[in-house]
C-alpha cells in the first residue's frame, strides 16, 4: 500500500516461488500455488522468474548466464506491464521457496533496472532477518539498500510481531490514520526491544555466520557420500539441502522417510521447495558446535540406510 501511495502506482512484480503473507494483496504476490488458496487474486501483478541457479529456467551456469533471470524483469516491465510499476518485492533467501539463494551482483542488477524505470524494491526480512543468515539482514549480503523493507519472526523470538522500515520520504507520504487496536502493543514492543538487545550483546548475527559455515562444510562432506544431495545452498544458519534421484528429479519421497526418521531421533526440520525437496536446516541462533556434530551424525546414519 505504501508503494502505490508513495509512486501512485499500482502494478507490482514479484519472483516465482516466493512467498509474502496471508493478506490479499500479499497472497497474490506469492508465487506458491499451496499458499495462494485465495481463488481471486489482486490483478496488476507479473511474476519473474526467481535467481534458481541449480535448476535455471534458461539452462544456463552462473557467471556466464550474465544474470539472465534478473534481465528478463526489464522484459516484463517492457511486455508485461502498462509501465506503471510501483515496486518489485523479494525475499533476499526465498525460505518456503527452497532456499533460493541468488548469486552475486544479482540484487544490483536488479535495483539498477528498477531505478532505470523509477520502481521501488521491498525486500522481504520475514524469514531472514535479524542475523539467521550470519548478517542482521539478508539483504546485506548483496550490497543493496531497498526502498522499503518487512520484518517479523524472529523480531519477537516467538512473540507475534510485525514491522517495516523505509526510507523517510516514502513513509512521510502516508498521513491518513495507521491506529489498529493491536498495533503497537507493549508487551510484544518490550518482547521485540529484548530480543534486539540479546541479538546485539551476544553477536549472534557472527555467530550465525561462523556455525552456518561449520554446519555447510559438514552437509558438503554428506554430500559427497550421498548423490542423493544435488546441492546445497543459503547463508548462515539458513540453509537448504535438495535431495534428488540421479536423473536430478525431486527426491521427494526419499525426504519424506528421512524427516520421519530424524524426528525419530529428536530432529526437526522444515520441508520446502514447490516439490517439497529441500530439507531447510534454520536451528536457533543460539545452537552449539556439539548440537551440530550430534544433527550431522545422526544425518549420515540414516543417509546410509536411504535406498
Amino acid at each position: 500500500m505504501l508503494a502505490s501511495i508513495y509512486t501512485g502506482k499500482q502494478e507490482f512484480i514479484s519472483l516465482r516461488q516466493g512467498l509474502h503473507g496471508r493478506t490479499k494483496l500479499t497472497m497474490s504476490l506469492t508465487g506458491l500455488s499451496m499458499w495462494r488458496t485465495d481463488t481471486n487474486p489482486v490483478g496488476g501483478i507479473n511474476f519473474a522468474p526467481n535467481a534458481y541457479c541449480y535448476r535455471c529456467p534458461y539452462g544456463k551456469r552462473h557467471p556466464e548466464c550474465d544474470l539472465a533471470c534478473a534481465n528478463e524483469i526489464e522484459a516484463i516491465i517492457k511486455t508485461a506491464t502498462s509501465g506503471q510499476v510501483a515496486a518489485f518485492i523479494a525475499e533476499p533467501i526465498q525460505g518456503n521457496g527452497g532456499i533460493i539463494t541468488p548469486p552475486p551482483g544479482y540484487f544490483k542488477r536488479v535495483q539498477e533496472i528498477l531505478n532505470k524505470y523509477n520502481i521501488l524494491l521491498i525486500i522481504d526480512e520475514v524469514q531472514t532477518g535479524f542475523g539467521r543468515t550470519g548478517k542482521m539482514f539478508a539483504i546485506e549480503h548483496y550490497g543493496v539498500e531497498p526502498d522499503i523493507m518487512t520484518m517479523a519472526k524472529a523480531l519477537g523470538n516467538g512473540v507475534p510481531v510485525g514491522a517495516f522500515t523505509s526510507r523517510p520520504e516514502i513513509a512521510d507520504t502516508y498521513t491518513r490514520p495507521g491506529a489498529s487496536t493491536l498495533g503497537g502493543n507493549p508487551v510484544t514492543s518490550a518482547a521485540a526491544l529484548a530480543t534486539l538487545d540479546v541479538i546485539a550483546k551476544n553477536n549472534l548475527p557472527a555467530r550465525a555466520a561462523e556455525l552456518g559455515e561449520y554446519l555447510k562444510h559438514g552437509l558438503t562432506e554428506l554430500q559427497k557420500k550421498h548423490p542423493l544431495i544435488g546441492d546445497i545452498r543459503g547463508h548462515g544458519l539458513m540453509l537448504g539441502a535438495e535431495l534428488v534421484n540421479p536423473d536430478k528429479s525431486p527426491a521427494a519421497r526419499q525426504l519424506d522417510t528421512i524427516l520421519e526418521q530424524m524426528k525419530d531421533r529428536g530432529f526437526l526440520f522444515g520441508k520446502n521447495g514447490p516439490e517439497r525437496n529441500v530439507m531447510a536446516f534454520q536451528p536457533p541462533l543460539v545452537i552449539t558446535r556439539e548440537d551440530l556434530d550430534n544433527l550431522l551424525n545422526n544425518l549420515a546414519d540414516v543417509l546410509a540406510h536411504i535406498a
